[in-house]
């Protein structure tokens, strides 16, 4: 299927693919805040896969919130008729459904605000540390401290997701490398 789309279609894929890598922690972390009981069962596995995508597109790709979810279930949808047709493997519309609730939860506004849910969670409940690993994290803060490291992780998160450029820059006062006195 890939090779079939348009090159803005497979850019805009790419994207997906590199932000859910990138940002795995925290849209796990707001997920685990929305959903009481993860699905089980032989599609489980792609529901999480699809609850990470549309859920990307929420809180780090400024997608339309209607598209997110719209979108997102359609695929579920189509991947539904699809493997259904050839009796093997498909989503069950129960499973769709709750994708659909998880995505629009995350897509409404708190209170009288404009800010989504989604980012309120992720400005509440994480921190860009969820996205690297327990053992760099460990090794970093008996290095160089606790305070570093948590400089070191803000600082290693793009600022645009769609640029793939940390935004570290060395001649700052806020860079490892000056903070460390080196």
């Amino acid at each position: 299927y890939y090779k079939l789309l348009e090159p803005r279609d497979k850019a805009f894929a790419r994207l997906l693919v590199a932000t859910v890598q990138r940002r795995l922690g925290q849209i796990d972390g707001v997920l685990d805040c929305c959903v009481n009981k993860a699905p089980s069962g032989k599609n489980k596995h792609l529901v999480q896969a699809t609850l990470r995508v549309g859920a990307a597109q929420l809180l780090f790709l400024k997608t339309p919130t209607f598209a997110v979810v719209k979108e997102t279930v359609e695929v579920l949808r189509i991947h539904h008729k699809v493997t259904y047709s050839v009796k093997s493997t498909h989503v069950p519309e129960p499973m769709i459904k709750f994708v659909n609730g998880v995505l629009r939860k995350l897509s409404r506004t708190v209170d009288d605000t404009d800010e989504l849910y989604a980012l309120k969670l992720l400005g509440e409940k994480t921190s860009p540390r969820d996205n690297i690993a327990p053992w760099l994290l460990e090794s970093w803060e008996r290095d160089w401290g606790i305070e570093t490291t948590n400089l070191i992780c803000d600082e290693i998160m793009p600022r645009d997701e769609r640029s793939i450029t940390p935004h570290i820059d060395l001649t700052t006062k806020y860079s490892v490398g000056i903070s460390l006195g080196l």
